[in-house]
């Protein structure tokens, strides 16, 4: 059974950032390299940013509880311009992949953009992650373009921008 528990206080902040860094260990060093995940997680998955980007940034975060285990994080965003939602994160712990958790979520994604009346979804994913862009393209994304971001200290986001249209 999946739950999306939102996070509301400073201490589920920690929970998530705590939970980014076991996840962005577990998955990304082959991918990105230590540098860079040090880098990232180090910058973007901290306890304080992830609170400041829920306070003052206009994101909404999620734990991921897997039977009342937290197993990952979603960060969401609106964008108003074109009535879409923004999924910033969503990333699950190496044990919770390839067992429906990610379609859930999803799933629960594509509930709220229905409601919400939205015109899509859409994601940021690095080009070398072949897994997770064949899951993507599973759950009904497209790849829309590619993007190269530049995060500081000569670090690159290297994306594809994918969409599922709702």
């Amino acid at each position: 059974m999946i739950s999306l528990v939102p996070v509301t206080t400073p201490d589920q902040a920690r929970e998530t950032a705590d939970l980014a860094k076991r996840i962005w260990w577990e998955h990304y060093p082959p991918i990105i390299g230590d540098e860079q995940v040090e880098y990232m997680v180090k910058h973007f998955q901290t306890q304080d940013k992830i609170w400041q980007d829920i306070k003052t940034c206009g994101f909404e975060y999620s734990l991921i509880e897997i039977d009342g285990k937290p197993s990952g994080y979603l960060a969401l965003k609106m964008d108003s311009n074109d009535r879409s939602l923004f999924i910033s994160k969503l990333y699950l712990e190496k044990a919770a992949r390839g067992r429906g958790g990610a379609r859930q979520v999803i799933n629960s994604v594509i509930s709220r953009c229905r409601r919400d009346n939205l015109a899509s979804i859409w994601l940021t994913v690095n080009k070398h992650n072949d897994k997770s862009i064949a899951a993507y393209s599973k759950l009904g994304f497209e790849i829309e373009k590619a993007i190269v971001t530049d995060i500081g200290e000569g670090f690159v986001m290297d994306d594809y921008v994918m969409r599922m249209t709702i």
